[in-house]
């Protein structure tokens, strides 16, 4: 018998069903055929012989039953989330087709950097929305690192991020707002508010930011003339980990200005005090040089003026 990837593959694609997929993850989201029947509107007989046709493609047993209805075998657990990725880009085609078919100029699919998505689109889109109800905005979040090959990969329509330094071709970057870094605090430190010197921030617990971000090289210099600082080894990009890390510990970050935008409007992080003078590229737009959809048009129109306000 052939075990090959090849062969598997062309089995899936002449026997294999979507709807086959949908029921396995009912079943193993529900724990239960009979709760997976009902959920689907279909009896609970064609729930169990549609996981049994696919586990026979497959060649491998994928639930195992117990008193209380089923679960997932090891080989279950290593196969559902590619199934779940499956079901989750067919229903991002399904949305995509729906908005295309309605209107072109209804849908934007959006990437963000953290800084991008912080410093623009949290204080931005929600505003953009209640003008145009008629536009869908999907919107992920990705690292500036992957930003050539997410462009390369999906169908995105705008990027929100910094200016690279080689900007993709067919692409263009329209600049919207300043960056820098700065320090930040949790509301309520003790530094909070004062006009502060080097010697002010000796003795001080500071978040370490991750070795592979444009912060590190300035967080080092100023280690150098810290008086006896300490350390929260917790090195992350994810805003909402850095602000409970603050809070918590009351510790002392440097990061840019637009990863806490929407934090220091809120007042729940504090900006302190101290000039760092370290400015970092902007933040802006990256868009299709050409072909742009009028929804598209209209957001990057939106963006550019709400940031030179």
């Amino acid at each position: 018998m052939d075990f090959s990837a090849d062969r598997l593959l062309h089995r899936l694609l002449v026997k294999g069903r979507l709807r086959q997929l949908q029921l396995i993850l009912s079943v193993a989201d529900l724990g239960s055929t009979h709760h997976a029947a009902k959920a689907c509107a279909i009896s609970q007989p064609v729930v169990t012989k549609s996981i049994q046709e696919f586990e026979e493609l497959l060649g491998l047993v994928l639930f195992e039953r117990h008193a209380k209805g089923m679960r997932l075998t090891p080989d279950g657990k290593e196969i559902i989330s590619r199934v779940r990725n499956v079901m989750d880009a067919i229903t991002h085609l399904a949305q995509a087709a729906t908005a295309r078919k309605s209107t072109e100029s209804s849908f934007v699919r959006l990437a963000g950097v953290a800084a991008g998505i912080n410093g623009l689109l949290v204080s931005a889109l929600p505003s953009f929305s209640e003008i145009h109800p008629q536009i869908q905005t999907h919107v992920v979040e990705i690292e500036g690192g992957q930003i050539d090959e997410f462009l390369q990969n999906s169908d995105i329509d705008l990027v929100v991020c910094r200016e690279p330094s080689n900007v993709p071709a067919g692409w263009y970057f329209t600049p919207m707002m300043e960056d820098e870094h700065a320090l930040f605090a949790c509301a309520g430190h003790p530094l909070a508010g004062k006009r502060l010197k080097i010697p002010d921030l000796g003795n001080q617990k500071w978040l370490t930011p991750p070795s592979n971000v444009p912060a590190i090289d300035t967080f080092n210099h100023l280690m150098t003339l810290v008086k006896t600082p300490k350390y929260c080894q917790i090195a992350s990009r994810n805003p909402a980990l850095v602000r409970e890390a603050l809070k918590k510990t009351m510790a002392l970050a440097i990061t840019p200005e637009s990863l806490f935008k929407a934090d220091v409007e809120a007042g729940v992080i504090v900006k302190l005090n101290f000039k760092l003078n370290v400015a970092i590229s902007p933040i802006g737009v990256l868009s299709r040089d050409k072909a742009l959809s009028s929804a598209t048009k209209q957001l990057i129109d939106y963006l550019a003026a709400f940031s030179s306000h």
